[in-house]
């Protein structure tokens, strides 16, 4: 008779963690992994840093002033530029294992990203050959200030996105055990 109780309590306890596997919501299959997720943040606060710089630079070119920290700021500029070109090779080097919104953030970001390199080597190269601020050195804040803004928004947004999902599925979830109960 033990020995029927300990069958029973055996089989009831791998078919529920059968249940439990096959029966609760995909978390981990439709989120994010944890560093994909914390190398776009990464580039959301490294393109706001970007924006930042860049409209203190702006703004000082604008009263057609020249201050001797715009290489400086070229350079911060520069270098948070590069730490998103890590970023994005890293999340490139894992792409098969990126979740759908992230191979799009992914693929919206890269090209504004090279955009902003680009600009800001041209920034830095109207910098080192001028007194006063010239117009392709405006021109080239500019640009590196909106596609700066477009990679920021879309890496904000996605993760927003992101965020909202998971509550979702929490909430289902939550909802699912509910009504098990």
């Amino acid at each position: 008779m033990t020995r029927m109780y300990f069958l029973a309590a055996l089989t009831s306890l791998t078919l529920c963690s059968f249940g439990l596997a096959y029966g609760a919501p995909k978390l981990k299959a439709d989120t994010p992994s944890t560093g994909a997720k914390a190398m776009f943040e990464n580039i959301d606060t490294l393109s706001d840093a970007i924006l930042q710089e860049v409209s203190s630079l702006h703004s000082v070119a604008l009263k057609g002033q020249r201050v001797e920290g715009d290489f400086d700021g070229l350079a911060i500029i520069k270098e948070d530029v590069n730490k998103i070109g890590n970023e994005i090779g890293a999340l490139n080097a894992m792409r098969d294992s990126l979740v759908p919104w992230e191979v799009e953030a992914l693929a919206q970001t890269a090209p504004l990203i090279r955009e902003v390199a680009v600009n800001t080597d041209k920034a830095i190269q109207a910098s080192n050959q001028m007194f006063m601020p010239s117009v392709s050195y405006i021109d080239n804040l500019v640009n590196i200030s909106r596609n700066a803004e477009r990679v920021k928004t879309v890496v904000h947004d996605y993760l927003k996105l992101e965020s909202v999902r998971e509550k979702e599925l929490r909430i289902e979830h939550s909802l699912e055990e509910a009504a098990g109960s």
